[in-house]
């Protein structure tokens, strides 16, 4: 069982990657499409007008 922990140790890594990007790749659909049309202030743009419909 230990032996098994080490190799383990590897995918960790691979099973954390996840965790930080798929924040990132679920909000990358919403604001690329606009990143390309508009550039980076769409960014703010999209978080302003986002508080004003909520």
């Amino acid at each position: 069982m230990e032996s098994v922990r080490f190799p383990c140790k590897k995918d960790m890594s691979w099973e954390e990657a996840p965790l930080l990007v798929n924040p990132l790749t679920s909000l990358t659909p919403a604001l690329f499409p606009l990143e390309l049309c508009i550039g980076r202030p769409s960014i703010l743009w999209t978080l302003d007008t986002r508080e004003d419909v909520g």
